[in-house]
């Protein structure tokens, strides 16, 4: 189709990861790359598509449909990417059910889009969206909680301690580096001699090599009459 046609070829929201793009890329087969952030991975994926279209010097254009997060945060990736070419909006969905579930959405005027104000992606779940009868919450069970984690209990000492008038914070508030395993200090070790002997070998290679290129450019320079000159191979060498 692609080369039947004059027209561009904008595709395609549906492809999921970065794999699907480069094998249309290499073929030649699109002019935008069209991306949906939903279905193809998220924000750090979007952006390494973006970055493999603008290698092909090809332009790249976020798609929307798939709820009002997501169009936002493809407004944000809109604004990040400098081969953005135009950012796609449903007219209906914008002024019809987006609004029931975000607390804002992007200004758009005058077929432009701004950007958003807020922190982060900018935008709220409505609190009336977890009232809902229909709601499902899915979760992704953490292996440790953000509040548990042994660096969050450092600072929260830290911090009780600042809050308390103390100006000195105990070992055990700040935490101190475990003793290194000696298997670790072994590695360690082996790892320091291997890049020692690997930098006195190149020194010794360098030298070999710097010694055999002088006494060729020696040979082809002071080489009696009676003899061919060596330069040619000093050239091809």
């Amino acid at each position: 189709m692609r080369v039947r046609l004059d027209v561009w070829v904008c595709a395609s929201e549906t492809l999921g990861s970065r794999w699907p793009y480069k094998d249309l890329l290499e073929r030649t087969q699109l002019h935008v790359a069209m991306v949906d952030l939903c279905w193809t991975g998220g924000l750090t994926e979007g952006r390494k598509i973006a970055s493999l279209a603008e290698t092909w010097h090809r332009p790249f254009a976020p798609h929307d449909c798939i709820g009002p997060v997501g169009f936002v945060a493809a407004v944000h990736m809109s604004f990040s990417q400098p081969n953005t070419l135009i950012q796609e909006s449903v007219r209906a969905f914008y002024r019809g059910w987006y609004n029931e579930l975000v607390t804002v959405l992007p200004r758009i005027e005058n077929g432009c889009v701004y950007p958003m104000e807020g922190p982060g992606l900018g935008v709220e779940l409505q609190p009336a969206v977890f009232k809902r009868q229909d709601l499902t919450v899915r979760r992704t069970p953490a292996v440790v909680a953000p509040e548990q984690h042994p660096t969050a209990v450092r600072y929260a000492r830290i911090r009780g301690a600042r809050a308390a008038g103390s100006n000195q914070v105990d070992a055990q508030a700040v935490g101190t580096a475990p003793p290194m395993p000696l298997a670790s200090r072994s590695g360690l070790l082996c790892f320091c001699c291997s890049v020692v002997v690997s930098f006195i070998c190149f020194c010794f290679a360098s030298s070999a090599a710097f010694f055999s290129s002088a006494v060729i450019f020696d040979l082809a320079c002071f080489s009696p009459p009676d003899r061919p000159s060596l330069w040619p191979a000093v050239l091809e060498w």
